[in-house]
């Protein structure tokens, strides 16, 4: 699911009669309720596995001497906790404040289910998919190509495909029976797969005949693995997966038709995939529909039309990518694409019997939504940010996990230090995602909370308001994202509440042009998008600045609701709101 990042607002009719200086007060609502919808979404794409794999130890005795060892190794948890803490223990963070101090009792909760729950999927994988042969060589030099310089996304080459058109027809033929079945009897086992749309249909490899899925294994054995290898072994992707460890986590057929979807047209939103590797192979020629591919995130920074690519030669060939790239499925918007997608992981390490450290990340994440106690869920944020630093969503989970125990602080020294280390946390997310809207929306809420508690945090209003980047000792601008870095300028030592302030607007502003270069790229962040415009355009309206208001909440004007939004709650709110204060703007405009 789409990773929302999102300010919930109450029903807003008596704004009509308000006056521009009560907007604070209701932006004062607003932070409680914003925080408590981003730990509700989860950050990235995976299966929901728990009807669906068996218990481990009822074939342990089937799988291979490396998983027997693992498993094994994996009953009690004991040495593995240990470990697994020594491995991001040692990892430097010594300048993240944010990430110190991980309760032992919640971090062993963690660490105990992300081993159980990397047990558990490696079993199914080497049960159901052919994994790494070490004695294959890796693939030839011209068997790919990077896709952009500088970025970690690949290209099969024109010589390479990995599927060919007739193994290409058969993959096809079966995947449309098997639609044709579901739509016959909807009886079928249910999809496992996260990211379920309108106009769009999956089917896993797992439930495709067995002559399809032996095709697909030689498929992964003889090139994608060693392609796998040659691209990322001496990248730091692979540096802790050892020779003949890697393996398919899941491996899914996806249908994108534009007909069925509506005037929309068929893709996925922004997501991450949990593995290490994603493969992308078409199974579609390209004069077989417009619009569609894959848009990266990472590289939004340039044209919209270079942010969104597909494979290089057509039906057979493929894209990859590491697993941790924020991508999207760009709307197809006329005709049917379809592709197959692969995620690889591995076998732990025979020596510590321990997930790659990057699969410790995503885990960690994903398991902060499975549970109610805010200790353990800031515990999860926190190892996955010491299992990979540079990866700025976590560090934005971790924000806002840490902006929410400051809401809840009962102590007035928690509440200034939860909040330094969620604004922290927050500002580096922005600097590693700087073209991710939610993490600017979750920062300028962060530098709007600071100014709603100053009373709180500086116990007399006749104190100087000081900034947040003075609240740290030590503290310096290095870590600031450059567009916070230059508004701050020389005046950041100064107590200043209109320079936070500031700060607040060019946050919300960054967001929607993040998500508008977003959409145009054809990526669905919608829902992220008109929260972000809600937010600016209440900060706009703040500072009686009705006409900005009225720019930035345009996006509401006569907006109908689709059916996907009609059955979700927090997006209905935010667009009657949005409807509401954007009227309630262009009649203060007008006067």
């Amino acid at each position: 699911q789409l990773s929302s990042c999102i300010m919930l607002v109450r029903p807003l009719p008596p704004l009509l009669s308000l006056t521009s200086t009560k907007f604070l007060l209701l932006l004062v609502v607003l932070i409680y309720k914003f925080s408590w919808a981003f730990l509700s979404a989860p950050p990235l794409c995976s299966l929901s596995s728990s009807p669906y794999y068996s218990n481990i130890s009822s074939f342990a005795s089937k799988t291979s001497t490396r998983l027997a060892f693992f498993l094994a190794s994996s009953s009690s948890f004991s040495s593995s906790f240990s470990s697994l803490v020594n491995v991001i223990n040692n990892i430097d963070t010594s300048n993240d404040a944010a990430v110190h101090g991980v309760p032992p009792p919640a971090a062993r909760k963690v660490y105990d289910q992300i081993c159980a729950d990397h047990s558990r999927d490696i079993a199914y994988s080497l049960r159901t998919f052919a994994s790494e042969d070490e004695t294959i060589v890796d693939a030839p030099s011209s068997s790919f190509e990077w896709a952009i310089s500088g970025h970690e996304i690949i290209r099969t080459g024109s010589s390479f495909p990995l599927l060919t058109r007739s193994e290409v027809r058969l993959l096809r033929s079966s995947a449309e029976k098997y639609w044709q079945e579901e739509q016959k009897h909807k009886n079928l086992p249910g999809s496992r797969f996260t990211l379920q749309r309108r106009g769009n249909s999956e089917v896993h490899l797992s439930s495709l005949p067995a002559d399809v899925r032996e095709i697909m294994d030689r498929v992964f054995r003889h090139k994608v693995y060693p392609l796998v290898r040659s691209a990322y072994g001496r990248n730091g992707i692979l540096d802790d997966v050892a020779p003949g460890n890697l393996c398919v986590y899941d491996s899914i057929v996806v249908r994108y038709d534009a007909r069925a979807a509506g005037p929309d047209g068929a893709g996925q939103p922004p997501h991450r995939d949990l593995g290490l590797v994603s493969i992308n192979i078409a199974l579609s020629d390209d004069d077989e529909y417009t619009g569609g591919g894959t848009a990266f995130e990472s590289l939004l920074g340039g044209t919209t039309e270079a942010a969104v690519l597909r494979p290089r030669g057509g039906m057979g060939h493929g894209i990859l990518h590491p697993c941790h790239l924020r991508h999207a499925g760009a709307r197809t918007v006329a005709g049917v694409r379809t592709v197959l997608v692969a995620f690889l992981t591995a076998v732990p390490t025979a020596s510590h019997g321990l997930p790659p450290r990057r699969m410790i990340n995503a885990r960690a994440k994903n398991n902060a939504l499975k549970t109610n106690d805010p200790v353990v869920r800031t515990a999860c944020h926190q190892i996955a940010v010491r299992a990979v630093p540079s990866d700025g969503e976590a560090r934005g989970y971790l924000g806002m996990a840490l902006l929410n125990e400051h809401i809840a602080a009962a102590s007035d020294d928690a509440l200034l230090s939860k909040l330094v280390a969620a604004i922290r946390s927050l500002e580096r997310a922005c600097s590693l995602c700087p073209y991710d809207g939610r993490q600017w929306n979750n920062l300028g809420t962060a530098y709007l909370r600071w100014i709603v508690d100053e009373e709180k945090l500086f116990k007399s209003p006749s104190l100087p308001m000081i900034t947040p980047w003075q609240a740290e000792k030590g503290s310096s601008l290095e870590h600031l994202p450059s567009i916070i870095r230059d508004a701050i300028g020389d005046n950041w030592e100064n107590g200043n509440d209109n320079l936070v302030d500031r700060c607040v607007g060019l946050c919300f502003g960054k967001a929607v042009t993040a998500h508008c270069v977003a959409e145009t790229a054809g990526c669905d962040v919608r829902k992220d998008l008109e929260a972000s415009s809600l937010n600016l355009g209440l900060w706009r309206a703040n500072k009686d600045d009705f006409k900005g208001a009225c720019d930035v909440l345009k996006v509401f004007s006569d907006k109908e609701e689709d059916e996907e939004g009609k059955n979700e709650n927090d997006s209905k709110r935010i667009r009657d709101d949005g409807r509401k204060l954007y009227n309630f703007c262009i009649k203060m405009r007008n006067k």
